[in-house]
C-alpha cells in the first residue's frame, strides 16, 4: 500500500515541493547526458549570441537615428525652400555626408544581423539533440516519482472510461454545447480521476446601439412681441438586445470513489486566505449564527452542525443530504486539512469549488483555469542550455503545484485514500479503441479550418461520434457546430425633443446555427505512422489522428 498523505498542505511544503524539484533536476541532467550535447560549448555560443545581439540592436538604433535625422533635414529643406542658400547646404550635407554614412551603417547592420543569426542557428543546432528528447510525458512521470500515491495514465483510455462510466455513471461526452480540448487521467489507490479542459458555448445577449439625428424648428416670441425661430438638433439613441453565442474555456477535476455513495453536496470558494485574522473571525461568527438557525429550522431534514465552527462555515456544504455519510468522510483530521488549505495564504488558498454527486466528485479551481495541462515540450525550448533548464524546472514545478492542489481537497479526506474500490469487471471488448473525449482533444488540435463550416462566423464546438473500428484504428465523424452571422436592422421607437415618435435604426447580427461533418482517423503510435495520402495529421498522448 502506498504511504498515505495525512496533511496534504503541510506535506507539500515539508516534502513534495523540494522532492519534485530534485526529481526534475535529475531528469533534466539525465536528458542532457543522454543527448550528448556539449554544455560548455553551448554556453559559449549562447553568450556570443547575446553579445552580438546587443551589438546589433545598438547599431540598428544608431542607424535608425541617422535615418530619422535625414527625414528631419529633408522636411527642414522643404520648409526653407524659399531661402536658396540654406536649402542647398542641407541638400549637399545629405547627399555628401549623411547618405554615405547611412549606407555604411546599413551594410554594417546587415553584417551584424547575419552574424547574430548564424550564432543563434549554431546555438539551436547544439541544443537540438536535447530538445528532441523532450515529450509531454515528463511532467506526469515526475509527479508519479514525487507522490507515489498518484498514478498517471499515458492517455485516457477505454478501460478508464469504462470504470468511470460503468461504475460511477460518468458520461463519455458533453452535449453539443461543449467539446474536450485536453484531458489527463490517473488513479489514487485504484480510484480514478480525470482532469478535463473543455470549451463551452452558451447563448447570451449582446447590446446593439443605434443613433438617429433629428432636427426641428422652434418659434418663440421675444419681449417686444417679435417672432424668433430656432433650429434644434438632437441625437436619439436606441439599444437592442439580441442573442449571441458566448464561448468560454474551463478546467475541472472529476474523481470517482464509492465511499459515502449516498452523499451529495456543494461548496464554493470563500477567498478566506485574503482575510486578516479579525475579518476571518467575524466571517466565521456570522456564518456560525446562520448555520445554527438553519439547524433549528432543519430538524425535519436532519441538518446538524459539525461542532467545528471554522470548518462548518469555511467549507460550507450546507446543502448536504446525508449527515451520517458527511461525518463519515469529514473526520476531525479531514476538517483540519481542509481548513488549512482554505485559510492558507500559499500557494492558492480557498479558490476551489467542490461538488459531490453520489460517487462522483468535481473540483473546479481558479488557479487551474489559467492552465492547459497539455505539457507541451515546446515550453522549454531555448537556444541556451541554462535558460532551457530554468524553463523546464519552472514549468514542471507549476504543473505539479496546480495538479497537487486540485487533488488536495480530495486527499484531505483520509477515507478516500483508505478506500479501495470493489473489483470491477471490465468489458471484454469495446465499440471503439479510444474514448470520445480523446478523439475530441485530437480534433481540437487541428487548425479550425479543417472542420469549420465555410459560412461560420464564430468558433466551433467539435463533437466526435464513432463510425467504425478497424483493429487499432477508429474512424470517427467530427461534427463542427458553429454559427453564421446575418446582418439585420430593427427600428426602435424613441420620443424626440420635438414631441414626436421616431424610428431609430439599430443594426444587429443574427447568429444562425450551421454545422459540418468530417471523417477523422484515430490510432496509436504503436500502430505505425500516418498514411502517405493523409491531408493533415496531429499527435498527442501517444495517439495521432489524420484526415484522409
Amino acid at each position: 500500500m502506498d504511504e498515505m498523505i495525512f496533511e496534504p498542505a503541510n506535506a507539500y511544503d515539508a516534502e513534495y515541493k523540494a522532492k519534485f524539484a530534485e526529481n526534475a533536476e535529475k531528469m533534466f541532467d539525465d536528458l542532457v547526458k543522454t543527448s550528448g550535447i556539449d554544455v560548455e560549448q553551448n554556453r559559449t555560443t549562447a553568450a556570443e549570441y547575446r553579445k552580438k545581439s546587443l551589438e546589433s540592436s545598438g547599431h540598428d538604433k544608431k542607424l535608425s537615428g541617422q535615418k530619422t535625422k535625414r527625414v528631419l533635414l529633408i522636411i527642414l529643406a522643404v520648409l526653407l525652400c524659399v531661402l536658396i542658400v540654406p536649402t542647398v547646404l542641407i541638400i549637399v550635407y545629405i547627399v555628401k555626408k549623411l547618405n554615405p554614412k547611412i549606407r555604411e551603417m546599413s551594410a554594417m547592420s546587415d553584417k551584424l544581423n547575419a552574424q547574430e543569426e548564424e550564432l543563434l542557428a549554431r546555438a539551436r543546432a547544439q541544443m537540438s539533440p536535447l530538445l528532441s528528447l523532450f515529450d509531454e510525458t515528463m511532467p506526469p512521470r515526475l509527479i508519479e516519482q514525487t507522490v507515489p500515491l498518484l498514478d498517471m495514465d499515458k492517455y485516457y483510455d477505454m478501460r478508464r472510461f469504462d470504470y468511470l462510466s460503468g461504475k460511477y455513471g460518468f458520461e463519455d461526452s458533453h452535449g453539443s454545447d461543449a467539446s474536450t480540448l485536453g484531458i489527463i487521467s490517473g488513479q489514487i489507490m485504484g480510484n480514478p480521476f480525470v482532469f478535463e479542459r473543455y470549451k463551452q458555448v452558451r447563448m447570451g445577449t449582446h447590446t446593439y446601439v443605434g443613433n438617429l439625428t433629428i432636427s426641428w424648428v422652434e418659434v418663440d416670441v421675444d419681449s417686444k412681441g417679435r417672432r424668433i425661430t430656432r433650429r434644434r438638433t438632437q441625437v436619439l439613441t436606441a439599444t437592442l438586445e439580441k442573442p449571441k453565442p458566448i464561448y468560454s474555456t474551463h478546467i475541472r477535476l472529476i474523481y470517482g470513489n464509492d465511499a459515502a455513495p449516498n452523499l451529495s453536496f456543494s461548496r464554493t470558494a470563500t477567498d478566506a486566505e485574503k482575510m486578516n485574522e479579525k475579518e476571518l473571525e467575524r466571517y466565521v461568527n456570522r456564518g456560525a449564527k446562520k448555520l445554527r438557525k438553519k439547524a433549528v429550522r432543519s430538524l425535519s431534514t436532519g441538518f446538524t452542525e459539525m461542532g467545528n465552527a471554522d470548518f462548518d462555515v469555511l467549507f460550507g456544504a450546507a446543502d448536504r443530504d446525508n449527515e451520517v455519510e458527511f461525518r463519515l468522510l469529514f473526520t476531525p483530521l479531514a476538517q483540519k486539512n481542509l481548513v488549512d488549505i482554505i485559510t492558507g495564504g500559499t500557494p492558492y488558498g480557498d479558490d476551489f469549488a467542490f461538488t459531490k454527486r453520489g460517487c462522483l466528485n468535481y473540483i473546479m479551481s481558479e488557479h487551474s483555469q489559467t492552465r492547459d495541462y497539455e505539457f507541451a515540450p515546446q515550453r522549454y525550448f531555448s537556444y541556451d542550455i541554462d535558460e532551457c533548464r530554468r524553463l523546464f524546472l519552472q514549468y514542471t514545478a507549476d504543473d505539479f503545484q496546480c495538479i497537487y492542489f486540485d487533488l488536495a481537497p480530495l486527499i484531505s479526506i483520509p477515507l478516500y485514500q483508505q478506500h479501495k474500490p470493489k473489483e470491477y469487471i471490465y468489458k471484454e471488448s469495446y465499440l471503439q479503441n479510444y474514448t470520445t473525449r480523446e478523439s475530441e482533444v485530437l480534433a481540437n488540435t487541428f487548425p479550425s479550418r479543417w472542420f469549420a463550416n465555410d459560412l461560420s462566423a464564430t468558433d466551433s464546438i467539435l463533437k466526435s461520434e464513432i463510425l467504425a473500428k478497424h483493429d487499432g484504428t477508429d474512424t470517427v465523424e467530427i461534427t463542427a457546430y458553429s454559427f453564421t452571422a446575418e446582418s439585420r436592422v430593427d427600428f426602435v421607437p424613441v420620443w424626440g425633443g420635438d414631441g414626436r415618435l421616431h424610428s431609430v435604426p439599430v443594426h444587429w447580427m443574427e447568429y444562425i446555427p450551421v454545422e459540418r461533418r468530417t471523417r477523422l482517423n484515430v490510432t496509436s503510435d504503436d500502430n505505425g505512422n500516418k498514411p502517405a495520402n493523409a491531408q493533415a495529421c496531429v499527435s498527442k498522448h501517444g495517439l495521432f489522428a489524420y484526415i484522409d
